[in-house]
Formats: C-alpha cells, structure tokens, sequence
C-alpha cells in the first residue's frame, strides 16, 4: 500500500490538485497582508502627531465640557442594561417559534419548552439573588455580598 501523503517523488504533496485550485486564494491573501502592512506603515510615518488638552477633553456637542467625564459610574445601570439584552435576545428566538408553531413536530415543541423553562428558570435566580432590586442606597440587593 502506497501512501499518498509523503510520497516525495514527481508528484509530491505540494504540486496535488488542491494548491492548483487555491493558488490563486494563497497570491489574493498575500497581496491584503502586504497592502494591509504598507498602508500601515505609510500611516505611521506621515502622520502628525499633534497633542494638546482640547484634543483629549470631552465633547459635549460644541459646548465647553461641564465637568470631568471621568466619573465613577454606578454598575447597577450597566448590569440591568446587560440583563435586558441577554433576556431581549432570548425572547427574539421566540419569534420564529410562534411564526412557525403549526409545523412543529413533538421534539421541536419540547425543545422549545426547554428553552422557555430555562428562560424563566434563570429569570426566578436573578430575582432571587437580588439582580433586579435597587435599594435606597443606589445598591443592589444581596449582589454586593457576593
């Protein structure tokens, strides 16, 4: 039996079908890496680096800035905002199943019940955690002992 493979003879690995295909792919990449490299490096050199405080300070629509924009900012926004995504996109996946509920088979109507009890499932852990209660404090609930 004869191994293809590593045959080094005249027609060795690097002359098959394949790369006479997909030559033209390997000169197309080579050709973005150095246009890529030389764009690159003309930028580096022409440039003009020019620094000053306004160009680092805040815009704020024309005006003046009114304060420091770096401020500590209260993780309780971030948190109810990444929750609402994550629950947003879970509620979309419902869509095609309703659109399309009539050709569903026993196993699809199961899945879909897996995924509406695991939605409501993690929904009922944050609840219970505290993910959705501000106190008066601006703090959330039992998320700051954790």
């Amino acid at each position: 039996m004869k191994m293809q493979f590593f045959n080094l003879g005249a027609e060795s690995f690097f002359s098959t079908r394949f790369y006479e295909e997909h030559y033209s792919l390997l000169i197309m990449f080579i050709f973005c890496l150095v246009l890529v490299t030389a764009i690159l490096v003309f930028a580096f050199i022409f440039s003009e680096n020019k620094s000053n405080p306004i160009k680092y300070s805040a815009y704020e629509c024309g005006f003046d800035p009114y304060s420091n924009s770096r401020i500590k900012f209260n993780i309780r926004f971030y948190l109810i905002a990444l929750l609402f995504v994550v629950f947003d996109i879970e509620v979309i996946f419902f869509l095609p199943w309703a659109s399309e509920m009539s050709f569903f088979s026993s196993l699809s109507f199961n899945f879909f019940l897996d995924f509406f009890f695991e939605l409501v499932i993690s929904m009922f852990i944050l609840w219970q955690v505290g993910a959705f209660d501000w106190d008066d404090e601006g703090e959330f609930g039992s998320l700051n002992n954790a």
